[in-house]
C-alpha cells in the first residue's frame, strides 16, 4: 500500500521531497522491514522519530514537541538551539481552521487554531528571518508540480488546494487566474 501511494504521486508528476506517514506509523517497529524495502526502492529522505535504530543517511530530524501544552508564541525562541543544530528539521504541527467536521473527528481541534495563529504570525516570520531560518512554503511546492496528462485527474483538486493553502479568496480579479465560487443550495 505504501508503494502504491508513492507510485501514484510520482506518476502524477508530483516531486516527492521526503516520506512520512499519518500518525507516524512508519516509525513503529512492526513496519521496520517494510520501511527498509521502501527506502531501498525509492532512495528518498524520510521523516525521523523512529522507535527503532534505522541505518539510513537520509533521515529528516523531527521535533514533535510543538504540540498541546507546548504550543506557545515563544516555543521557537525556547527551542532555537535545538532547531539550529540541524541543517533541515521537520517541526510537527497541526494548524487548521476548525469546522464541524474537525470538531467531531479529533480531540485536538481547538488547539489547531492556536497553532495556526502562531505559525502565520508576523512575529514568527521576523524571528525566523533574524535567525537565518528558512521555512518552506506552498508556493515552492506548487511550482515543483509538472503539468502533464498524468495529472489531469488532479487539476481541479490542485486549483482548490492553492486557494485554501495559499490564502487566496473567492473574489474575482482581473488576469489569467480562474475564478472559483462555493455555491450552496438556498432552498428551505
Amino acid at each position: 500500500e505504501f508503494c502504491a501511494q508513492i507510485d501514484k504521486a510520482i506518476n502524477a508528476g508530483i516531486k516527492i521531497t521526503h516520506l512520512d506517514s499519518h500518525h507516524h506509523v512508519h516509525t513503529l517497529e512492526e513496519f521496520r522491514p517494510v520501511i527498509e524495502k521502501i527506502l531501498k526502492k525509492y532512495d528518498l529522505p524520510i521523516r525521523g522519530g523512529f522507535e527503532y535504530e534505522l541505518k539510513y543517511d537520509k533521515i529528516v530530524p523531527m521535533l514533535g514537541s510543538f504540540y498541546s501544552k507546548n504550543v506557545e508564541a515563544d516555543y521557537f525562541e525556547k527551542h532555537i538551539d535545538e532547531i539550529k543544530q540541524y541543517k533541515v528539521v521537520d517541526v510537527m504541527s497541526h494548524p487548521a481552521f476548525v469546522d464541524a467536521f474537525l470538531l467531531k473527528s479529533t480531540s485536538y481541534s481547538i488547539e489547531r487554531t492556536k497553532e495556526h495563529e502562531i505559525l502565520t504570525s508576523e512575529e514568527l516570520k521576523k524571528f525566523f528571518e533574524s535567525n537565518d531560518i528558512k521555512i518552506t512554503n506552498y508556493e515552492d511546492d506548487f511550482n515543483r508540480i509538472v503539468a502533464d496528462r498524468n495529472k489531469k485527474d488532479y487539476t481541479t483538486a490542485l486549483l482548490w488546494s492553492k486557494i485554501f493553502l495559499m490564502g487566496k479568496s473567492f473574489t474575482s480579479f482581473s488576469g489569467s487566474k480562474i475564478a472559483f465560487a462555493l455555491l450552496f443550495p438556498m432552498e428551505k
